[in-house]
């Protein structure tokens, strides 16, 4: 939601001041951008979902 709003206003104003305003700091926002244009990997979504529900929805600790 910050993120968002500093997008919004920052042809108005420096992303340093509206971070500072806002409470958060550029490293937050610019890891917070790159979480968001990163593309997720969902490989492995749907064969653990498989032996998930084929073990009736039980989970086991392993090591």
């Amino acid at each position: 939601m910050i993120q968002q709003m500093i997008d919004q206003w920052q042809e108005k104003a420096e992303t340093a001041r509206l971070c500072r305003l806002l409470g958060v700091s550029r490293s937050e926002l610019y890891a917070a951008r790159r979480r968001r244009a990163a593309p997720r990997s969902y490989s492995l979504a749907a064969p653990l979902q498989a032996a998930f529900l084929a073990s009736g929805g039980t989970t086991v600790a392993v090591g």
